[in-house]
């Protein structure tokens, strides 16, 4: 299965959770963006972000209380990957990682089902992402439409006369009257079949 670029957004009281969660995915063949280890030395945090939120094709959420405050730079994060995504679909994956009030939760986030972990966190947040990039993978890519039959409103006037040509050569033999060879040879020489001779 092809690696996924995966940008990890997380407030900074569950960085353990983040930490793990980014060598786990790391683990499995995923490129994680994981905000300080990821900044290069005088890079510009601001545009880093944005750079690397228009890169990942997963945008990973870990919900909690901090994450979606008002002014936490979580926040920031979200209104990129929404505007990357405005229907965010497979792309957005919003982890519960303490319980956080339903109505604080933004409703882009809500939109989506929020992954509550039954046993190991990050464990089962590795298992999902697996899975939607099988699904995402298993895709079929759309077929071409079927040729579409040959509409007879749409055949061109030569085409009519060429066949109606042909039948009647194939009709009239030795002994035709002289003026159906005569209308013969005109409609060949309409279709260029053989230069029109006088009447």
């Amino acid at each position: 299965m092809p690696p996924l670029n995966i940008f990890l957004s997380y407030a900074s009281d569950y960085r353990r959770i983040a930490d793990d969660m980014c060598c786990r995915l790391q683990a499995v063949g995923h490129d994680v963006f994981f905000d300080r280890e990821d900044l290069p030395a005088g890079a510009s945090f601001d545009d880093r972000i944005r750079q690397a939120i228009d890169d990942c094709e997963l945008f990973i959420f870990l919900v909690s209380p901090a994450a979606v405050a008002d002014g936490h730079y979580t926040r920031t994060e979200l209104k990129l990957a929404s505007r990357k995504w405005p229907t965010p679909g497979w792309h957005v994956l919003p982890v519960m990682v303490a319980p956080t009030p339903l109505d604080t939760i933004p409703p882009y986030l809500r939109a989506l089902t929020l992954m509550q972990a039954e046993g190991n966190l990050t464990a089962e947040v590795v298992f999902e992402v697996e899975e939607r990039v099988r699904r995402h993978s298993a895709t079929p890519a759309p077929s071409a439409p079927p040729p579409a039959a040959a509409d007879p409103d749409s055949v061109r006037p030569e085409q009519e006369l060429e066949s109606a040509v042909a039948a009647l050569s194939t009709v009239l033999r030795d002994g035709t009257p002289d003026w159906a060879r005569k209308a013969v040879r005109r409609a060949k020489a309409q279709t260029g079949g053989e230069p029109r001779s006088g009447p």
